[in-house]
């Protein structure tokens, strides 16, 4: 097995523990703080989210300069870029602890509504930590940067399932004794220290990497800054897009519907890292692909088969929620909790085409092409803000969701894939008839046999869920194979399950 596909299987492996503690570890902690105090978290995380983007995006410059440098062979010029780049981080970091500084003294302004006043003190102590782990974290983002370059997969995706594991282990203890949403602040900041060590001599001792600053390089500094302030536009516009809803319904309704509405964007965020999973995987040789100077078309050729993998993921978990989700959220918060599976059907199904197409923002970086893309964007989160503030006074939680849902359409979608086509020189025809192809019909198909299954059995509780979630996969996976899948594919997937059999055999 190669390491793309081990890589792949990784990332859908670290997905899927994720969603099963989301799952699981959500209501513990809903039972465990209460309404108020989990969503007191949430907001403060929220509003301490918008820091993360003063890591400038040097993660992914990192990344191209990183993987140019690479296929160049110039080790001196790598081991010069990375240490402005570390050194870039941390004066972003002091910057972040500074700037949170201030902000924690607006908190009691900004918050008068949904927090009492007596837990102003409390709530600015919870956001300074946050702010920390913030802090620390963009030093992790600089490591991801650097591994994604070596492709170095399988030890990103190892690390982060121990982590995420270690994680859950220590906040299930120490919240069964101290009911405090500030324990899963302090846990997420040490755990960050920890991982900036593992990963600095991972990348010493294996990688055999240096971080040496032969001398400042303006010029690179330039064209590499050129480059950053465009994936910190999208950083920005990101930031908006996930938290301006938390923010406004925090601003005019109250901290428990902040919480009801989190958990439609903890599914939407889980929704999205269904996608990055395969397009990270990719993002590393078709940047090499662009550098070797090959055409629009093989490039274009190039996104099809990671896309493909996308929408067939993408698509199951999709009609998935639709038939099922409102067992899967009544087993999971409870039943009055209900509109979270009405809020997140729209976000999932809204954000569909966008994400099936991330690999093309690898095409975007490699042609240090970003611009456009960051000036669309720009316009969509602008009518997404002002439809929320707008709405939320009006309608609550629906107002943002319908403001999120209109700049993943008209703004992620449709706008966007005319620049694709006509500035990037993606045959976006060719692009869509191919990577659609089988695919949506066989989902549909799907969807439409899968209508018994959420109708006809009456197994409760999480048993009568996980039966109906079985069948539905099974059903999909057939529906998908016969008739969604190429002949190409079809083979791919024979080729991984003999491998996947010879080694079960040689093992015993």
């Amino acid at each position: 097995m190669n390491k793309k596909s081990l890589g792949i299987i990784l990332s859908y492996l670290l997905i899927v523990i994720d969603v099963i503690v989301g799952i699981l570890f959500v209501p513990f902690l809903l039972h465990s703080l209460g309404d108020q105090e989990y969503g007191l978290y949430k907001l403060m995380l929220s509003t301490a989210s918008y820091l993360s983007v003063l890591d400038f995006g040097i993660g992914g410059t990192i990344t191209r300069y990183v993987i140019k440098f690479r296929t160049e062979s110039k080790r001196k010029e790598e081991e010069n870029f990375l240490a402005m780049g570390f050194l870039i981080y941390a004066i972003l970091a002091l910057l972040v602890m500074v700037i949170a500084a201030g902000i924690s003294l607006l908190i009691p302004t900004m918050y008068a509504v949904s927090i009492p006043a007596e837990q102003f003190q409390y709530a600015q102590i919870i956001f300074l930590l946050i702010c920390g782990h913030t802090a620390v974290a963009l030093f992790n983002h600089a490591f991801n940067g650097l591994l994604l370059a070596y492709e170095k997969y399988s030890y990103q995706k190892i690390t982060n399932i121990v982590k995420l594991l270690l994680r859950i282990l220590l906040l299930v203890v120490l919240i069964s004794s101290v009911q405090s949403a500030m324990i899963i602040a302090i846990v997420d900041l040490a755990l960050s220290v920890v991982l900036v060590v593992v990963n600095y001599f991972y990348c010493k001792l294996h990688l055999h990497t240096k971080i040496k600053l032969h001398a400042w390089d303006w010029s690179l500094a330039k064209e590499s800054g050129v480059f950053t302030l465009a994936i910190l536009m999208q950083s920005i516009i990101n930031q908006f897009n996930s938290n301006v809803d938390n923010i406004v319904l925090g601003i005019y309704v109250s901290a428990a519907v902040v919480a009801m509405y989190s958990l439609a964007l903890q599914l939407f965020n889980m929704y999205q890292n269904l996608s990055t999973a395969v397009s990270s995987i990719y993002l590393p040789s078709i940047s090499r692909a662009v550098f070797a100077g090959e055409s629009d078309d093989e490039v274009t050729e190039r996104i099809i088969k990671p896309s493909r993998i996308q929408l067939v993921v993408l698509l199951l978990a999709l009609t998935g929620f639709v038939l099922l989700g409102q067992s899967f959220i009544e087993v999971w918060v409870g039943a009055e909790y209900m509109e979270v599976y009405f809020l997140s059907c729209i976000l999932l199904t809204t954000a569909t085409i966008e994400l099936s197409q991330n690999t093309i923002t690898a095409i975007l970086k490699a042609k240090n092409k970003l611009h456009g893309k960051t000036l669309i964007l720009a316009g969509s989160t602008l009518v997404n803000v002002i439809l929320t503030v707008v709405l939320v006074p009006i309608i609550g939680a629906l107002g943002a969701v319908i403001g999120t849902a209109f700049s993943l359409v008209f703004g992620y979608g449709v706008a966007l894939n005319l620049y694709y086509h006509f500035k990037i020189n993606i045959n976006m025809k060719t692009y869509y008839k191919k990577t659609y192809k089988g695919i949506l019909p066989a989902a549909i198909l799907s969807c439409i046999a899968g209508i018994p299954v959420s109708t006809f059995i009456n197994i409760g509780g999480w048993l009568g869920f996980a039966v109906k979630a079985a069948i539905y996969v099974v059903i999909y996976t057939a529906v998908v194979y016969f008739v969604g899948l190429n002949a190409k594919e079809k083979q791919g997937c024979r080729q991984v399950i003999t491998k996947i059999r010879k080694s079960k055999t040689n093992t015993f």
